[in-house]
């Protein structure tokens, strides 16, 4: 099965709003190691943060004893500020990934959320996001020829 057929083939089992009733999905556990690596992720991601005051600190600095023009450093921290930006962003996404998991029907109903809007996007979700999203719902994808069967977190 090419790339291309599998995600079609996700795309259709996920989009099935009974999925209890297609015996090609199956929940499978082992919710405890997805919680190891989305707090994992989140530290992580908070390293990242503080390795980027760090640098910013830094170019500050250099700025400040005339080593790089204050031009060059408004560039820079503007790439910096960008990049912060996008990591606070990630890290209040995992942070929120935790959050769902902390009680059954919370995560249950974020789970389902999640599985919809995947569905409904189809490809449209930035590479990332659909990542993170498919990683949060599906536990493992086993592929036997032409037959594909997707087990769902429980």
């Amino acid at each position: 099965m090419i790339a291309a057929e599998l995600e079609a083939t996700i795309g259709r089992l996920l989009e099935d709003e009974d999925t209890s009733a297609v015996t090609r999905v199956r929940q499978a556990g082992n919710i405890d190691s997805y919680m190891l690596d989305v707090v994992s992720q989140a530290e992580r991601v908070e390293g990242r943060i503080r390795k980027n005051r760090r640098q910013l600190e830094e170019l500050v600095a250099d700025a400040a004893h005339g080593h790089i023009s204050v031009e060059r450093m408004r560039a820079l921290g503007a790439e910096m500020a960008n990049e912060h930006q996008l990591l606070e962003e990630e890290l209040a996404a995992a942070r929120a990934r935790v959050a769902a998991q902390e009680s059954e029907a919370e995560r249950r109903h974020h789970a389902d959320e999640t599985r919809k809007r995947l569905a409904a996007s189809g490809d449209a979700l930035p590479f990332a996001e659909r990542q993170a999203g498919l990683r949060e719902i599906i536990d493992r994808i086993e592929v036997d020829g032409a037959a594909c069967r997707l087990f769902l977190r429980p």
